[in-house]
């Protein structure tokens, strides 16, 4: 390698959250959370940085890794996902209720297999419902309009 080449100071890189795309220049040697501040405070995404995780490739970026350390490339993309805490009641089951902080890019049939596995929580022919509405199981969270603080309700689902 020529011992006279520099290295980029900054790269650009891409954030997908919630269907759109953002771009901005960031130092190449940032730690994801200076990552995560950045989206925050230059990229003016409405989350703050520690309610917030990033991906690339399929895997969650630790905080205290760099970009070089994930060799993310120039114009890579990022995925924003929220965390968010909902509380789901269960009425029909005694009145419990479980509080979980999940990402609002998760699918409804996903917090329902994850309240069956950690608790054991029958969810078969059950619809968890926000307000009047049954959410539907391969919708995202967040665009069925499930947001931070939801109140969810586990119920049986009649069909016909």
């Amino acid at each position: 390698m020529d011992p006279n080449f520099n290295f980029p100071q900054n790269m650009t890189i891409n954030v997908l959250w919630r269907g759109g795309i953002y771009s901005g220049q960031i130092p190449v040697p940032a730690r994801i959370f200076e990552v995560k501040l950045f989206i925050s405070e230059v990229l003016h995404l409405p989350i703050q940085p520690d309610k917030l995780d990033l991906t690339w490739g399929m895997q969650f970026l630790r905080d205290e890794l760099t970009l070089q350390d994930y060799q993310i490339p120039p114009y890579g993309t990022l995925i924003v996902l929220q965390k968010i805490r909902v509380t789901i009641y269960d009425p029909e089951g005694g009145g419990f209720y479980y509080e979980y902080i999940v990402c609002d890019g998760i699918y409804v049939r996903e917090l329902k297999a994850k309240l069956h596995a950690d608790l054991g929580v029958i969810v078969e022919n059950k619809v968890l419902r926000m307000g009047n509405t049954d959410l539907n199981d391969h919708s995202l969270l967040w665009v069925v309009g499930v947001e931070d603080g939801a109140a969810l309700y586990l119920v049986e689902c009649h069909f016909g």
